[in-house]
């Protein structure tokens, strides 16, 4: 978890100063992390991770839809399920 946390402020840092080449890496690194979070039972932390992953994805998809549009589907479905998760 410590890696992703670092790996994910690295490419936050990155996605900023050259942005079309580490937005999609910093898509998935959200998407990694939403996942760790989501095993260690870090359901508030997973659903932010997952709003902002979806926020990266949403916007690759404009240029590509065909390409990213599973990846936000399971975006969705992970969303869905971390609020089940938080309703308990």
């Amino acid at each position: 978890m410590d890696r992703l946390k670092v790996a994910l402020a690295q490419y936050c840092h990155l996605a900023v100063r050259r942005s079309e080449e580490f937005r999609m890496r910093l898509a998935r690194c959200l998407l990694n992390m939403t996942t760790s979070n989501m095993i260690f039972n870090q359901y508030e932390t997973a659903l932010h991770k997952a709003h902002e992953a979806a926020a990266l994805y949403t916007d690759l998809t404009q240029p590509d839809r065909e390409t990213y549009q599973p990846l936000l589907r399971k975006i969705c479905d992970q969303q869905a399920l971390i609020r089940k998760k938080l309703q308990r």
